[in-house]
């Protein structure tokens, strides 16, 4: 096959896909598992929640290097990725290299093409940073929020970074990581020799070439399906997740307290899968019925119940002790959140990472209450 690999900036013009409807290194572990998954999916418009508004947060951050924009918490798993970044360059390669020649890149997505029979395939894949010097290139992948990541020596994603790299700076030897604060204070670097780069840039070709094939099935599972778009249009996927649903009801069949272990497991094993299928397949109806009244037969979409906020409290508290109140007794009905004094906290005394947590700590010692949340039954 003939490859090629090129750089293309990560600034694309609005509402365009960078990824180019391609394949792409972050789901390579998804389309590995389900071949049908890429074509399933592909031109879906993508829902951002407030934990991925979070991630893209921090990752600008990084890449500029200025967390000015960033909030308390933000702020701080932003310094702790930086500490990490700064203890795996040095450990790849080596405190005698100065700082001034190492050469870096931000948030820059890299390409291979390579022609296949009747279509030329493109594969891409965005490095959060990557150091280069000399034939010795490091890849960086942040993961700035909590939640199960392959380490890096089985990550396809960073495996599938390496090649790319590896492609574009034509060096010898690629070393890849992952930064994830909230999880791994010092993370193994995974090396690629040139040999091992052949190997996975070799694994990667078919692989892409599935992603690409209309006859290619979908293999619905845990992995693949977790965070596909076309899961609501998908078949396999509503058989495999709704078939949980029965399997269960068999289970239930039996009262709770007569169950034997192995019923216990298969209720615990499958209830994620099961609630999950029911939690999309009830939004579906919930945007149906927004779009069509009648959508659901006996069933309307009704307004929320209203809630009150106290937005002014400093206007309360005013009004509270002109009624002859006294501020100790308004204190009483007050509840301080730690994130939004930390953010104040942070503006007032212009700290950041762990100098603010320190005067975090300072501030608080003395005025808090530790208390432990129910334990949460998982997996072990």
């Amino acid at each position: 096959m003939n490859e090629q690999s090129q750089n293309q900036s990560t600034t694309e013009a609005s509402g365009i896909d960078e990824r180019r409807n391609c394949t792409s290194a972050s789901n390579a572990e998804a389309d590995a598992r389900c071949p049908g998954r890429h074509l399933k999916q592909k031109g879906l418009p993508r829902r951002p929640s407030s934990d991925s508004n979070t991630g893209n947060r921090i990752h600008e951050a990084l890449a500029k290097r200025d967390p000015s924009g960033l909030k308390a918490d933000e702020a701080d798993i932003y310094s702790r990725c930086i500490e990490i970044e700064i203890k795996k360059v040095k450990e790849f390669f080596g405190s005698e290299v100065p700082s001034k020649d190492l050469r870096s890149w931000a948030e820059e997505r890299f390409w291979i093409m390579f022609q296949a029979p009747e279509m030329r395939l493109e594969h891409s894949g965005k490095v959060d940073r990557v150091y280069r010097y000399g034939n010795r290139a490091l890849v960086m992948d942040y993961k700035t929020l909590p939640g199960d990541v392959a380490e890096s020596p089985r990550n396809m994603q960073l495996r599938d970074l390496a090649v790319l790299v590896r492609g574009h700076f034509l060096v010898e030897e690629v070393g890849a990581v992952i930064i994830q604060p909230l999880v791994e204070s010092d993370p193994p670097i995974c090396l690629y020799s040139t040999e091992a780069l052949n190997h996975a840039r070799d694994e990667l070709f078919p692989r892409v070439l599935a992603s690409n094939n209309p006859q290619s099935p979908r293999v619905p599972g845990e992995v693949p399906c977790k965070f596909c778009l076309g899961t609501t249009t998908c078949v396999e996927y509503q058989r495999w997740a709704g078939a949980m649903v029965p399997n269960m009801l068999e289970v239930l069949e039996v009262p709770v307290a007569e169950w034997t272990p192995d019923q216990r497991k298969i209720f615990c094993d499958r209830y994620d899968v099961a609630y999950r299928w029911l939690t999309r397949v009830w939004s579906e109806m919930e945007e149906g019925s927004a779009r069509q009244p009648g959508f659901v037969p006996g069933y309307a979409l009704l307004p929320g119940n209203e809630r009150s906020e106290i937005v002014n409290p400093q206007l309360v508290f005013e009004r509270f002790v002109g009624k002859g109140g006294q501020p100790a007794d308004f204190m009483q009905a007050v509840k301080v959140t730690k994130t939004p004094l930390k953010e104040k906290y942070k503006a007032l005394t212009g700290l950041a990472g762990k100098k603010l947590d320190t005067a975090m700590k300072e501030l608080l010692e003395g005025a808090t209450e530790t208390k432990q949340n129910k334990p949460s039954l998982r997996p072990v």
